[in-house]
């Protein structure tokens, strides 16, 4: 069911070659076995959770803590009996593999592996899934015209389905910690860098459909916050937003600690395609943040 490791390393030897460079530094890649058996055509369910410092939800966690919280997350997956899992503050491909192995028919396509400074961060993304994949690979987010990079990047697959293919990115982008107007602006350009390589993905995929799903971190009520242009970035790129004209009070994925207040970081954007988004109440406790899920349903 899972990649192992050997797998792995020989996988990033042979990249994908149909594959258009992008602005975007790649870090990871791994390349899938194009003969799988397309799944049938189904309603497809995908749901996308910042697991909080997974596993442990913190960076001082115990063993103990460490397990309870795997353990949690793996009840809660099975639960959720998704298709598709976009996965935000995993710690790396080994936690992955703990957490999906007594979990059948699910593949982990990719397990980013951005570096902070001189390490690898504790704050990875992932893409699992039940579909086969055409490629998977995870890219950092690159400085342009002299500014900073914005912090991680995107892991990304090519998944298929009987009629066409998903084109899935799972993003944790920009905190709100420190300057506001920096947050945005890299925030905004994370946002540029993605429609771009999304660009470059339908050149070698027509006509297949996009998923960007993951922690956006977006204070879309909060005030001085309000000419931010993230979401407005994939709007005039063909996005639509999942959230569009649900109230914010059945959209909260993050509620407060006490120090902050409600707000809705996690979302869905998707292109050539929209579904049903809902917050999966249930799991509060085991993140900070609650899982969304995207219902698909093609015709």
């Amino acid at each position: 069911m899972l990649i192992s490791k050997f797998i792995r390393r020989c996988l990033l030897i042979f990249p994908l070659l149909v594959l258009l460079p992008s602005s975007c530094s790649r870090n990871t890649e791994a390349v899938i076995d194009q003969q799988q058996t397309v799944v049938p055509a189904k309603p497809i369910k995908i749901v996308t959770w910042n697991l909080e410092w997974f596993p442990g939800k913190s960076t001082s966690a115990s063993l103990e803590e460490k397990q309870e919280h795997m353990e949690q997350i793996r009840n809660a997956i099975s639960e959720i009996d998704a298709d598709v899992y976009l996965l935000q503050e995993v710690a790396d491909m080994d936690s992955m593999e703990e957490l999906f192995k007594d979990l059948p028919g699910y593949e982990i396509h990719i397990v980013s592996s951005f570096r902070y400074g001189n390490f690898i961060a504790k704050q990875q993304v992932a893409v699992v899934s039940r579909l086969p994949a055409i490629s998977a690979f995870a890219e950092s987010f690159v400085s342009t015209g002299g500014t900073r990079a914005p912090p991680r990047g995107f892991s990304f697959a090519a998944l298929q389905t009987q009629d066409t293919n998903l084109l899935v990115y799972t993003v944790h982008l920009k905190a709100n910690g420190g300057d506001p107007e920096r947050n945005i602006r890299l925030r905004e350009e994370s946002a540029r860098q993605i429609v771009k390589h999304v660009n470059d993905m339908l050149k070698q995929f027509p006509d297949s459909l996009v998923i960007v799903g993951g922690d956006f971190n977006l204070l879309l009520t909060q005030a001085g916050m309000e000419h931010e242009r993230t979401l407005e970035i994939f709007k005039e790129a063909g996005f639509e937003w999942g959230w569009e004209g649900v109230p914010f009070e059945q959209r909260i994925t993050w509620p407060s600690n006490g120090r902050y207040p409600d707000a809705c970081f996690d979302m869905f954007v998707t292109k050539g395609v929209s579904g049903e988004n809902r917050v999966l109440g249930g799991y509060e406790g085991l993140s900070d943040h609650l899982p969304v899920m995207l219902n698909l349903t093609f015709l």
